[in-house]
């Protein structure tokens, strides 16, 4: 993995410790937003390491639910959803949720049965699609 991308993961979750340490936050999107300073092209190296691909999510009502849909089919049929369940549903929120599930070396842990489930907002959406690109892309009510 790239030194870049390993630095962008420590620090991501240094920061995301920090956060929770000091009771500033969950350490979720400031994880995220450290780790993309660190390294812009954080999701899209972490993503292309999830085997099984990627899934976006995005509509102005209802991603959470079809997201945590989503989730359950994808582990009844035996892969391990990586999803930004914390509710932060902009590239930070994304960056997060890589980064946590990143070992110190930059890479995913335990990545072979992964599937990334992502929900994102309407707004980032052409970013997300750039960054992760995804198998598929579910779009909902969109306002």
């Amino acid at each position: 993995m790239r030194p870049r991308t390993a630095a962008a993961v420590l620090a991501g979750k240094a920061a995301g410790s920090a956060s929770r340490l000091l009771r500033l936050g969950g350490g979720t999107a400031i994880a995220g937003l450290v780790a993309e300073r660190v390294d812009p092209s954080l999701v899209r190296t972490l993503a292309s390491g999830i085997p099984s691909g990627s899934v976006i999510i995005s509509a102005t009502n209802g991603k959470t639910t079809t997201a945590a849909m989503l989730a359950a089919a994808a582990r009844e049929a035996g892969l391990r959803p990586l999803a930004n369940a914390s509710g932060s549903n902009m590239m930070r929120g994304v960056a997060a949720a890589l980064v946590i599930e990143a070992g110190v070396s930059g890479s995913l842990r335990d990545s072979e049965d992964r599937l990334g489930i992502f929900e994102v907002d309407e707004a980032v959406l052409p970013y997300a699609v750039e960054a992760l690109q995804p198998r598929a892309v579910v779009l909902g009510n969109l306002f």
